[in-house]
């Protein structure tokens, strides 16, 4: 497959749409200001105070028209939509190196301390050749916050409802030629039990995290960045697969498990700038995973024995290079390559193989997924008012596993090579208003389906799932005609083949087995608009919303699922006109006060949209005689509310208090083994408190 060809007639297609609706500005395509790395400039991130930053997602919610949903807090994982494409489809980079997907991005948005954020910017759609190869949505780009000079820090406390407690401490330092940070959490909670059933929506934790960071000027021009972070969080009574052993009927006993994360990374980072006005900059990351889950199988009371180990080794290494090629071009070029190792210790799995008990407890299925890639793009100043940017991508993805199993070895591995064509036409018709036509394709690999192991309870492995094909194309429009107020609108059209889609396949005694599955032809049509408006000094508002219609277009509205019925495959076909497991909407909308100096209050709200669903049902025909419906139903839309108040006592102290989710509201079939699924909250309302002490030379 080669779509080089192609460029020359997106960019055709680019000059030819007329300008319409478009969104937030990219990074300069023109040669830089004349900073250089080791500089001390920094931009701020323009909240009114950091008394209204409760947490990194908080204060992300909104900002160009983030908006970010947990969609499973028993296993802490998040969906970030970024102008209708969900977080599948979006690169988040931090300090200039991807952030690794899984608990990487649940420590950098729920864990890490806001104190650390100092920039957001959001870069839409598919225009950019150096965003990854399925990330068509576009790119998340963090900067963490640099220390002042001299020695600095925050410490900080909490606690609230349901045995919460929490501490922080960020200690910062700078001199001359050195930067460092310094940067430990501790946080523990009890058994949460929403609907009060009787049963654990949460189980209860106790996490540890530690990041150390430095920033080394090795001159005036060339920088070096390093740093380190451990993870490490223990679970207990957390809910897990129904007890089929004391069934009874309205299916409310569970098993309970225990979970034992332990993740660590190290990166290394060089920027280094020129005379003739190139930079350079080449970087590394390495980071561990492991998982150890112990269940129950005779009711909570009975003795936890090892159910599954999950182990992941992700490295990658990248080198960037740009150059201004006279007043008007900027010439860019990249090369990079990742590769994730995952191993799984499936104890089910391995007894029903024939292996003998203990030696189940100790094998292994390993899988290697691997992206090689490398881009090069042109940026023209066609004029004061119009900048082109042409580039390509080239991707080559492989796949590697231990599947020995005759019945499945015919199937292939998703693996293919591409050449991605990518562009972007921005127009300034006035110093307020920005249009911006983006067109590109992309090409995605699946993730092992056992990497969503809690959901899934058995090994399924890949053979058979193609890789993923997509053709973007995107209007933008930003309207900010001075730092108070700044409006977004974007619309994004997505072509799709063999869409990867994650969904129940296979129900067992109300034990579900989640894998991927191609949709053969999808389309994806998203409509969204963000506005943040400082009316004044003491009051801001902001909020976003987005449209999506994930339509399936395949003959016949067919989603083909070749499953692993225990042990050998079985081909079946599901049908649905719209995609499940995708909300048609969400918003989200805050309101920051400081009527008086010292004193923040923050109100803000999610919503989620409709969303399709499964359902399992001991009465229905099912697929080949398992309990699940082979229909799909609608979930209900919900607000969620949430309050934070801060107060200042000096320059040092910050005393604050808040709740989420004011209405208490929980998902109408929480704790139902007919549906299972988790798309609301699973926690009530929830009142949390505690202090900040701001310290420094």
């Amino acid at each position: 497959m080669n779509r080089l060809p192609a460029v020359g007639v997106l960019v055709l297609l680019l000059c030819l749409c007329p300008f319409s609706v478009l969104a937030e500005e990219p990074r300069s395509q023109t040669p830089q200001s004349g900073k250089t790395p080791a500089e001390d400039e920094t931009q701020e991130k323009g909240t009114q105070s950091e008394a209204l930053d409760a947490s990194v997602t908080k204060t992300l919610q909104g900002e160009s028209g983030v908006v970010i949903q947990t969609m499973c807090t028993n296993c802490n994982s998040a969906d970030l939509s970024m102008g209708g494409f969900s977080g599948e489809y979006i690169e988040m980079i931090c300090d200039g190196l991807p952030v690794p997907p899984g608990l990487a991005q649940v420590y950098l948005l729920g864990v890490m301390p806001p104190t650390v954020l100092d920039n957001i910017e959001v870069e839409k759609g598919a225009g950019r050749s150096s965003t990854a190869g399925g990330a068509i949505g576009g790119k998340l780009i963090l900067d963490r916050k640099r220390p002042e000079r001299g020695f600095s820090g925050h410490l900080g406390f909490e606690a609230g409802d349901e045995g919460w407690r929490g501490g922080r401490l960020h200690l910062g330092l700078k001199e001359s030629w050195f930067e460092g940070s310094l940067i430990g959490t501790y946080g523990r909670s009890s058994i949460v039990d929403g609907n009060e059933d009787g049963n654990p929506d949460l189980p209860s934790f106790q996490r540890r995290t530690i990041e150390g960071r430095g920033r080394f000027a090795l001159s005036r021009d060339h920088v070096l960045r390093v740093g380190l972070s451990h993870y490490e969080e223990f679970q207990l009574d957390g809910p897990a697969s129904y007890d089929f052993f004391h069934s009874t009927p309205d299916h409310t006993i569970y098993n309970i498990e225990d979970v034992d994360f332990d993740r660590q990374q190290y990166d290394l980072l060089y920027e280094g700038s020129f005379r003739d006005g190139s930079q350079v900059a080449v970087g590394a990351l390495y980071s561990q995973r492991y998982s150890d889950i112990r269940e129950t199988l005779f009711g909570p009371d009975t003795l936890r024995i090892p159910t599954y180990k999950i182990d992941e080794e992700y490295a990658q290494w990248q080198a960037d290079y740009s150059r201004p090629v006279g007043t008007r071009m900027m010439l860019r070029a990249g090369v990079s390559s990742i590769e994730r190792k995952f191993g799984i210790v499936d104890v089910r799995y391995n007894i029903t193989q024939g292996n003998p008990f203990p030696e189940a407890l100790d094998i292994w299925q390993h899988e290697t997924i691997k992206e090689d890639g490398a881009w090069v793009e042109s940026s023209w100043s066609l004029g004061r008012r119009v900048d082109l940017t042409v580039g390509a991508r080239w991707v080559d993805f492989t796949y590697q596993d231990e599947e020995s199993r005759l019945q499945w070895l015919p199937f292939d591995l998703p693996e293919d090579r591409s050449v991605l064509p990518r562009s972007a036409l921005t127009f300034k018709p006035s110093p307020a208003s920005t249009f911006r036509l983006t067109a590109g394709a992309g090409l995605q690999q699946p993730p092992p389906s056992y990497e969503e192991v809690c959901c899934g309870r058995r090994y399924r492995g890949n053979r058979g799932i193609k890789m993923e094909e997509t053709t973007s194309f995107g209007a933008e429009y930003t309207y900010q005609p001075g730092a108070r107020l700044k409006i977004n609108a974007s619309a994004f059209f997505t072509e799709l083949e063999n869409q990867v889609l994650n969904m129940a396949v296979l129900v067992y005694q109300y034990q579900p087995t989640y894998q991927h599955l191609n949709v053969p032809k999808s389309r994806i049509r998203s409509l969204s608009a963000d506005a943040r408006y400082s009316v004044n000094s003491w009051l801001t508002i902001k909020g976003a919303y987005s449209w999506q219609d994930h339509e399936n277009t395949s003959a016949d509205d067919a989603l083909p699922a070749l499953i692993d019925f225990f042990g050998r495959p079985m081909e079946y076909v599901f049908h649905s006109d719209e995609l499940p497991y995708r909300p048609d909407s969400s918003a989200s909308l805050g309101i920051d006060l400081e009527p008086v100096k010292g004193l923040a209050v923050s109100l803000s709200a999610q919503y989620t949209g409709q969303m399709l669903i499964q359902h399992f049902d001991a009465g229905s025909s099912g697929v080949a005689g398992s309990q699940l419906n082979p229909d799909f139903f609608p979930t209900e839309d919900f607000w969620v509310y949430n309050l934070y108040v801060s107060g200042s006592i000096g320059e040092e102290i910050e005393l604050f208090a808040g709740m989420d989710n004011i209405g208490a509201y929980v998902q109408a079939d929480l704790g139902d083994r007919v549906t299972d699924y988790n798309w609301g909250p699973l926690r009530g309302s929830y009142f949390y408190a505690g202090m900040t002490y701001s310290f420094g030379d």
